[in-house]
């Protein structure tokens, strides 16, 4: 049976960069049990800039790659924006 585990990181205010951290340490997770799936959705429009990775700032350049760099080694991890959400759960 496949479980989800879902966690939902909001970038309004001026928290942009926990969230971002929070979102690289969400997709590093790593699960022994292969029907266990991590989902990171990040919404608002710092959302859509780090999606969109034209014009980045260097340091959110580096935490576009590291978030990449995890959703390719862990396959089980997912990153979802609002229309990723809508299409996944809509």
């Amino acid at each position: 049976m496949k479980r989800y585990i879902f966690a939902k990181l909001n970038t309004a205010g001026g928290g942009q960069d926990k969230q971002l951290s929070e979102l690289i340490e969400i997709t590093s997770l790593e699960e022994q049990n292969k029907n266990i799936y991590f989902i990171a959705f990040l919404d608002g429009k710092y959302a859509n800039e780090f999606f969109n990775h034209k014009n980045l700032q260097p340091k959110l350049q580096m935490q576009r790659s590291e978030v990449l760099e995890n959703l390719t080694k862990y396959s089980n991890n997912y990153f979802i924006n609002t229309a990723g959400f809508k299409k996944l759960f809509g």
